[in-house]
């Protein structure tokens, strides 16, 4: 495996890491932004493992996109990608109230993705 797709890796690791650091703390709102953090940066990985350039975005649809034109299995992902997209950006800010159940659905859908898409480099 490349070292720059061990190093995308290893940050995401980071991200999911601190969801199961912080899930118990009412910490809702960095529970979701690091799931889509660990899904973006995963996905990242995927494209730089197949030789393809990364744009800078964050946006998880589009890259699910540039992914599922290397394997088609990664369309089954769109709706769980759906939902984690908007927390790179709305859950960081105030006015967006992210409650536990919401918090409970972006982590379970972290750690399917994240297995998927591990099980798609390793």
């Amino acid at each position: 495996m490349k070292e720059i797709v061990k190093k995308w890796i290893r940050k995401s690791d980071h991200d999911f890491r601190n969801i199961e650091l912080i899930i118990e703390e009412d910490l809702y709102d960095l529970v979701c932004f690091h799931g889509q953090q660990c899904i973006e940066k995963l996905l990242k990985a995927y494209l730089i493992h197949n030789d393809k350039n990364i744009d800078k975005t964050h946006d998880l649809l589009k890259l699910l996109s540039e992914c599922s034109s290397l394997d088609t299995s990664f369309d089954s992902l769109k709706k769980q990608c759906s939902q984690l997209n908007d927390f790179a950006v709305d859950a960081r800010y105030p006015g967006e109230d992210i409650e536990q159940d919401e918090a409970q659905t972006a982590y379970k859908i972290t750690q399917e993705l994240r297995e998927f898409i591990l099980g798609k480099i390793q």
